[in-house]
């Protein structure tokens, strides 16, 4: 049987193309569970997007844009509260603070020798659920994911959905909550 090698080169990169992962480093500082159980209900929430970007990183408004469009679509259907927009909120409305701080929204390319490149949306971010009343804190959490890997070709515009599901893995759903 003979191969020819553009034959064999061509089924390995094709075997290699499929090669991707999640990978995700979390810690969760208070609970470690969802935000969102049966039976809690938040009230009023509005959540704040704090960003603590790198001193390079490009930019930073496009992404904040990005982020605030992903926390208005996920918090629209916040199962165990009412999501108050930012600029409908009245002072002292808001029964629960979300505040959410991005260090790391976009995507990143990795090349190595011989020829091999990996790509990732690389989401870093931290979540502070405050209950206003009492100031106590109800959780809290910190995640770098990265969704991708090698031969991936991911780019900006692939990070939202990164960002989406790791707000969605957070909050959780209660027994009657279905989410898109």
């Amino acid at each position: 049987m003979v191969v020819s090698m553009k034959g064999f080169l061509s089924t390995s990169l094709l075997c290699l193309c499929s090669c991707a992962s999640v990978e995700t480093r979390s810690h969760f500082e208070d609970i470690a569970a969802p935000i969102c159980t049966p039976g809690v209900n938040l009230g009023e929430t509005h959540v704040l997007l704090k960003t603590e970007w790198r001193s390079d990183q490009k930019e930073p408004v496009e992404r904040a844009h990005m982020a605030k469009g992903v926390i208005r679509k996920v918090f629209q259907d916040f199962p165990c509260g009412r999501y108050v927009e930012e600029d409908t909120i009245s002072n002292g409305a808001a029964e629960t603070i979300i505040e959410i701080t991005l260090r790391e929204f976009g995507p990143e390319l990795v090349f190595s020798v011989p020829v091999i490149w990996s790509s990732n949306t690389d989401v870093d971010a931290t979540i502070m659920v405050t209950d206003v009343g009492s100031g106590r804190s109800r959780f809290s959490a910190s995640e770098r994911r990265r969704d991708g890997g090698a031969f991936a070709i991911k780019s900006l515009s692939d990070v939202p959905a990164t960002f989406e599901s790791l707000l969605i893995d957070w909050i959780g759903k209660d027994d009657g909550a279905q989410r898109s």
